[in-house]
């Protein structure tokens, strides 16, 4: 018996330590986190919305997939302490009922308000199509003409390359986005595709799309804690 009770007792207090540091550990992880972000601004974006559907595949369309993979990401940031702004939570566009071009009246909307809450960087969350069905993963694409949002799509590209077992690179795209958001530094994810049927029955799961989700996520903080505070 006093051996039993010679062995557990520092068995206990070795198990209460290593739980304690556990939680110190988080808890500095988590403080480190809060301090990468803080005073940034972050504007998630999810891709079309309303009548807009984006790509699509039978009854999968992309807008919806969009709007949950953008939302995860945005109460993953707010848990984070972030300043952080969605331009849509619900699956509507930003045009105006009688609008002649929905789509750019939607896209200059999503624009001005980057602008007017002076966005540091924005992440416009899409899915992508294509006719060649083997075609699979993640893409992240950044503007051409300014070296941080080639920065932050390597970053990205490289978490999102580890969740989908790829080696792809960022590529520049002469996107609307790009060309009208001046300086502020943004990319644009295609989290996948919808015309490759095992990629899509994965983006359908909430599951996956909380990987997904998770992985953006820490990308965006992995490129702020390059940053440093300002």
């Amino acid at each position: 018996m006093k051996k039993y009770t010679l062995f557990f007792i520092p068995v206990f207090f070795f198990c209460l330590s290593v739980m304690n540091l556990t939680l110190i550990t988080a808890e500095n992880k988590k403080a480190q986190i809060i301090s990468a972000v803080s005073g940034y601004t972050i504007f998630i974006d999810p891709g079309h919305g309303g009548k807009d559907n984006g790509t699509s595949y039978n009854t999968v369309v992309e807008d919806e997939i969009n709007l949950s993979i953008a939302n995860k990401i945005y109460e993953r940031l707010l848990e984070d302490q972030a300043r952080v702004l969605i331009s849509r939570v619900a699956d509507y566009d930003l045009s105006d009922v009688y609008a002649k071009n929905h789509k750019i009246q939607d896209l200059n909307k999503r624009i001005e308000y980057m602008k007017n809450c002076h966005a540091d960087v924005f992440v416009s969350i899409h899915l992508n199509a294509y006719r060649d069905e083997n075609v699979s993963g993640a893409q992240v694409f950044y503007k051409s003409n300014l070296d941080e949002s080639k920065k932050f799509a390597s970053i990205m590209q490289k978490n999102l390359n580890q969740l989908n077992e790829k080696e792809k690179k960022p590529k520049t795209g002469d996107y609307y986005l790009f060309k009208n958001t001046g300086k502020i530094n943004g990319i644009i994810i295609e989290c996948g595709f919808l015309s490759n049927s095992l990629e899509r029955k994965k983006l359908t799961s909430e599951k996956y799309q909380k990987k997904v989700a998770e992985c953006i996520h820490e990308g965006i903080i992995s490129y702020f804690e390059t940053k440093g505070r300002i």
